[in-house]
């Protein structure tokens, strides 16, 4: 029984160690994984079957997001349950969607999806017969699958790489050599991304793109100024993203496609907000014990 239990221990630290260090690779393949084999149920729904599946779908992201903002957004003071980060939600919301229109980054990230597919998509053979052209219903069947496709990676991208979970789960687990947050983010990447591609087509693989650079990105800036994400700042992040993973379910539930992609300059507003604030605090506190003296 001890060695079964060393055994199993020493395999759950090899796993341990290898979600940690290879996080971004992992999750890029689930998604990858995840969103084929939804493939294999794309088109044998019907529509009104589809509506439920995105509705069903955006009520779990809702509440997953609620549970992620409660521990961001209301801290228990007292025995009070008190908001903190309104403020940086009032700003960094506004302006992210600002910088986002002006940007067209959910117009972008349509077209980098459509332009991904074509990439990898199978080519006809060399020396075979021109396809006649296609009758109005296959056009309009053709567009149809195009907006599907940009439609699905949109929404994949944005939700599995840049939301609070990124923060929250990814980076936590980074801080603490803890698998268990990271195991958490695979198994809902999995999740919305196989019901996903299951409506939307072969546009939501290409999502693990996202995952990819986004936690790739943010491990190499971890690994490099670790001192810079103290947890006031990650908790404010995880505020942000956590915003955007509630608008995203949001529009899920309502069967209408929110722009959320636009929303992701919002994620840089509270490390600008955190270094405005800090100087703020160091100001008052000079001019106090100016006055003191």
């Amino acid at each position: 029984m001890d060695t079964i239990l060393e055994l199993l221990t020493t395999l759950w630290g090899l796993v341990s160690r290898a979600v940690i260090s290879a996080f971004p690779l992992l999750n890029t393949v689930i998604i990858i994984g995840g969103g084929c084999l939804g493939l294999l149920l794309y088109g044998r729904f019907k529509a009104g079957v589809r509506d439920i599946i995105i509705k069903a779908l955006g009520i779990g992201v809702v509440l997953f997001a609620i549970s992620e903002l409660w521990n961001s957004f209301f801290v228990l003071q007292d025995g009070m349950i008190e908001t903190e980060g309104t403020l940086l939600a009032v700003i960094a919301l506004p302006l992210g969607w600002l910088f986002g229109e002006a940007l067209a980054i959910d117009q972008g990230l349509g077209k980098l999806g459509l332009l991904l597919h074509r990439v990898f998509e199978e080519k006809e053979p060399v020396g075979k017969e021109k396809a006649p052209e296609p009758t109005p219903e296959e056009t309009a069947r053709l567009v149809l699958t195009r907006e599907n496709r940009a439609t699905g990676f949109i929404i994949a991208f944005t939700l599995c790489g840049f939301t609070s979970l990124l923060f929250t789960r990814f980076l936590e687990g980074r801080m603490t050599d803890d698998p268990i947050p990271m195991l958490i983010k695979l198994a809902f990447d999995f999740v919305l991304v196989f019901w996903l591609a299951s409506v939307y087509g072969s546009g939501v693989p290409f999502a693990g793109i996202g995952a990819l650079v986004s936690e790739g990105l943010l491990g190499i800036a971890y690994s490099l100024w670790g001192d810079f994400f103290t947890p006031k700042l990650v908790g404010q992040l995880a505020l942000v993203g956590g915003m955007i993973l509630l608008l995203g379910g949001i529009s899920l539930c309502r069967g209408k496609r929110f722009h959320a992609a636009n929303l992701l300059p919002a994620l840089f507003i509270p490390i600008i907000y955190t270094a405005a604030m800090d100087k703020v605090e160091s100001a008052v506190e000079n001019a106090l014990e100016k006055g003191k003296k």
